[in-house]
């Protein structure tokens, strides 16, 4: 008597077993290979006689039924001692078919597909409705190429493996669809055409359901191979971790240069294992009615999507992993819905060696990437890493500790780039983005572009910072890669940053903004770590910081955020460029560390500080936020330009620095606007406070339509060594209320010379112009202005607004003040007025225009008015014709009286305009063009009719 076990699976999930008796005198020699048993007996004993093996040869487990579609030409099934044997089949050249009701290979049990060697390709269709559960063995001879076909779904265990020369395809397709409309259909067996000679199918068809593969595993900590550690420990140990685990037998696996491609609905990697040595990963979600093609390459395929119009979903949990490491030429492509990597699973394409990387390429709706798992394609030893590529039709949100996107390079090969496209873009609680090198060659660029908006926010609890990372590791000689992220809106908060260092001898890369509308930085985290954008040189570096670049139509630092490029060690400190439609700096973080834009060469180090553009419409400094380029070290600081429209310091600073320990030079401060105000203590300096005549201040010039400091504001080139000059060129330079303009030396040095072009200067309230020194002569102090109110030059500094340039030393060492003002006759082209004034009453009641109308009165002082009849003719000088009368001659008088005429003359009419004739005289006119006055030129005139 043999024990036969059924295993009916009840669900995807829950096997059920059932024990049958059966007599073995049925059988006299084994049921499989007998061909009058095999005609006699039903079906249904059919299926039971692959799931029993005689008690002399064990039991074999494996749940495979051939149908009868393919007639004549149908799969043989025998089982053998360790599962069963497929023979038969329909071979149409270097392709067989074979086509089975069920299709499932338990565990510790294998599927052998005993195929001719010359079959390149085998076809596999499951046409029952039941899903493939395979947890055993896939095996098949030479180098044949093996496609499994179930659109009910398929499962692959913990202990599912493969044992192929080529590559492995399975998908829950309908069918598989070749040239001339032929096909190898599953949902529809029947209705299949007549298999012809046919090469590789084209693609897969999918129906309106498609079902989904689940691949199960115990999962692996590929933190084993960590890239955080550069050492060359860490380095052999991470290599010989990730071969060992491409050699293992555990998981799904390929040989090397061979294609895994897992196809269908939804897509679930529960702690799986895919891996192929130098070969490809494809791993497909599709919805209904979906047509994947399948591409040929030298070896393997590629899978094009491009008439895939709705996807599913693809989860990675449990520590599962996708691998295509090796000698090179690995790569993954993944193609879904929303694709998510949760509890430290890992997508990882490696160059271990010399072979150049494929890198790996997602395009999916939306990509989440938690919980500490990691996508990676980093080089390790002479060849490039790939890229990696990931674009996504929504979002893609990382988040949480040691998530990472990441394509560093540890060996001599140059690391790829990371290239991301998606519309919203999350970067969150200590996730990163990050490239990097650790060895000769250089990093890759990352570039991330958000339709919307790029979010960097957070850290995670072990402290690691959310953001973007392009660094050189110690004793690395390449280059990190730039940084770009262009979005509508760019946020980075919460002690979040966007970072490219050196700490070996290679350079830095840039880190570039673009936002179409805002870039925001804001915040910071305890022990002054803000967030912001961030180049540097590190300690012990050789190598410069790149530049930083933030252009959008606002930007704004605040709350302690920083802008910020630094030398740390032996290289030059970048550039920062704002550019922007408004420009806010504001605020300082709880520990009083200001926001805004920097460029610093520490103590001990050896380079240049940077410059600093920022260029807007309107910029605003305020409540304690700086713009600065300061030396510690052995270097120059850079110069700050601001071009604007509005500048406006409020409590804000703007300054180029020397410390006391550098061994450098302040740079210049260069303000572009037109207008230009400070008030509330702000500040405009150059400063060096090293005492040495190599040491110099910058200088300070400022262009505008009008200048405008108060409460105690300050423009200023202080020095400790030789001064540095203040430079102002404006319409209007206001002083208010203790303000002041200073190059004062503290020094053995001469002051600074004070410089100002205007067209009105104003120091009031105790607002003094300065170019004092101690311990040398004063500067000079030169004004061009058209008219100087509140201040004059004086010899000592008193509480009103003084301008001096004195010297500690004593008046004959005091520098020199001129005050260019033009020579103004202030009486020219004044007239004296009548000491009695008009009344204006009388004249508008006696106006004999004014019957039957309102009248009206103009009139600037006296003149030009007529006189009143009624009133007494002042005493006045008084023309008067006389001659002798001899002189006069004898007028002849006519007899005809009557014949006497008299002149028509004009009406008089009312002046209603104005003119100034040839001679330069002031005309007053009606409404008469000058050139048609004739006559009434210089005639009094004192009514006009109105029309």
């Amino acid at each position: 008597m043999l024990q036969i076990q059924l295993q009916v699976r009840e669900t995807i999930d829950r096997p059920r077993s059932i024990d049958l008796p059966v007599n073995t005198a049925l059988f006299d020699r084994h049921p499989c290979i007998s061909q009058s048993i095999r005609d006699s007996l039903d079906r249904f004993l059919l299926t039971l006689c692959v799931l029993a093996v005689p008690a002399g040869v064990g039991v074999a487990q494996a749940q495979i039924v051939p149908d009868a579609t393919l007639g004549e030409e149908r799969s043989i099934v025998s089982p053998t001692n360790t599962g069963v044997q497929i023979d038969g089949g329909a071979l149409r050249g270097e392709n067989l078919f074979h086509s089975f009701e069920e299709f499932s290979v338990p565990t510790n049990s294998e599927a052998f597909f005993n195929n001719h060697s010359a079959v390149q390709n085998i076809f596999s269709r499951v046409t029952g409705g039941s899903i493939s559960n395979i947890d055993g063995l896939l095996r098949a001879n030479g180098t044949a190429n093996l496609f499994l076909l179930n659109p009910n779904g398929i499962i692959f265990g913990a202990n599912a493996r493969l044992d192929l020369g080529g590559s492995f395809f399975a998908t829950t397709a309908d069918s598989f669809w070749f040239a001339n409309g032929l096909a190898f259909n599953a949902a529809n067996p029947e209705n299949s055409p007549a298999l012809l000679s046919v090469n590789v199918p084209l693609g897969v068809q999918f129906g309106r359901n498609p079902g989904n593969i689940l691949v199960r595993g115990a999962g692996i900590d590929f933190s084993e191979s960590d890239e955080q550690q550069s050492s060359a420990t860490s380095i052999d140990r991470a290599i010989q971790f990730q071969t060992d685990l491409l050699e293992s037998p555990t998981g799904l696996r390929v040989e090397m240069g061979e294609t895994l491609a897992l196809v269908g609905g939804t897509l679930e990697l529960e702690g799986g294992l895919l891996k192929t040595p130098s070969g490809r990963i494809e791993l497909g979600s599709v919805g209904t009615n979906a047509r994947v093609a399948i591409e040929s390459l030298n070896r393997g395929w590629q899978l094009d999507y491009t008439e895939v119009t709705n996807r599913r979903n693809i989860d990675f949990d449990r520590a599962a992993i996708a691998i295509a490491s090796g000698e090179g030429r690995g790569a993954i492509r993944i193609r879904g819905g929303n694709v998510t990597l949760s509890g430290n699973a890992s997508i990882v394409a490696n160059p271990l060696n010399r072979g150049n990387g494929m890198g790996i390429d997602l395009n999916v709706e939306q990509l989440n990437v938690r919980e500490g798992s990691r996508i990676t394609v980093s080089t390790w030893g002479m060849g490039d890493g790939g890229n990696l590529n990931v674009t996504a039709v929504r979002d893609i949100e990382l988040s949480g500790e040691a998530s990472r996107l990441q394509a560093n390079t540890l060996g001599a090969g140059h690391a790829g780039n990371i290239t991301i496209e998606t519309t919203r873009l999350s970067v969150l609680e200590g996730a990163q983005i990050a490239s990097r090198t650790s060895s000769a060659g250089n990093g890759g660029t990352v570039t991330a572009e958000a339709l919307d908006r790029a979010i960097f926010e957070g850290r995670a609890s072990d402290g690691e910072r959310s953001g973007i990372f392009s660094s050189v590791d110690v004793f690395a000689t390449g280059n990190a890669g730039d940084i770009v992220v262009r979005a509508g809106t760019v946020w980075v908060s919460g002690g979040a940053v966007l970072s490219s260092r050196t700490f070996g001898r290679g350079n830095a890369g840039t880190v570039r903004v673009e936002a179409r509308d805002a870039a925001r930085f804001d915040g910071s985290v305890p022990n002054n770590f803000p967030s912001g954008a961030f180049t540097s040189t590190e300690l012990f570096a050789a190598g410069h910081a790149g530049n930083v670049e933030v252009r959008a139509r606002t930007v704004s630092v605040t709350n302690g955020a920083q802008l910020d490029s630094s030398t740390l060690a032996q290289g030059n400190a970048g550039t920062v460029i704002v550019e922007a439609i408004e420009a806010v700096f504001e605020g300082t973080d709880p520990n009083g560390f200001a926001s805004g834009a920097f460029t610093v060469v520490t103590e001990d180090s050896t380079g240049d500080a940077g410059n600093i553009l920022v260029r807007a419409n309107t910029i605003d400094i305020t409540d304690g936020a700086t713009l600065s380029s300061t030396t510690f070290g052995r270097g120059n600081a850079g110069t700050v330009t601001v071009e604007a429209d509005l500048v406006t310091l409020d409590r804000g600073r703007i300054g180029s620095f020397a410390d006391e320990s550098s061994q450098g030079n302040a740079g210049g401060v260069e303000i572009a606007a037109d207008r230009i105000s400070l008030i509330r203590g702000s500040e405009i300096v150059t400063s060096t406070e090293v005492a040495v005549v190599e040491s110099t201040a910058g200088d300070v010039v400022l262009q505008a339509e009008s200048i405008q400091l108060a409460d105690g504001a300050t423009i200023a080139a202080n020095t400790q060594s030789r001064g540095g000059n203040v430079r102002l060129d404006s319409h209007a330079t206001i002083l208010q209320r203790g303000s002041n303009l200073q190059t004062n030396a503290e020094g053995n040095f001469p002051g600074g010379n004070i410089s100002i072009d205007t067209g009105v200067l104003a120091a009031l309230d105790n607002s003094d112009l300065t170019a004092n020194a101690r311990n040398a002569a004063g500067g000079r102090v030169v004004i061009n202005a058209q008219g100087i109110f509140g201040t004059q030059f004086r010899n000592a500094q008193t509480p009103d607004s003084d301008i001096t340039a004195t010297s500690a030393l004593g008046p004959s060492f005091s520098g020199t003040v001129e005050l260019n003002t033009p020579d103004i006759d202030t009486a020219s082209g004044l007239v004296d007025l009548s000491a009695n004034p008009v009344d204006v009453a009388s004249i508008l009641n006696t106006d004999p225009c004014a019957a039957g109308r309102d009248s009206e009165f103009y009139i600037t002082g006296r003149g030009g008015l007529p006189q009143i009849p009624d009133v007494i003719f002042p005493t006045t000088a008084t023309w008067v014709d006389l001659r002798d009368v001899e002189d006069v001659e004898e007028m002849e008088m006519s007899d005809d009286r009557n014949s006497v005429t008299l002149p028509v003359m004009s009406p008089v009419v009312e002046a209603r305009d104005w003119y100034v004739n040839t001679e330069g005289q002031v005309v007053l006119v009606a409404n008469t063009a000058p050139e048609n006055l004739g006559f009434l030129q210089g005639q009094p005139t004192s009514c006009l009719p109105r029309n």
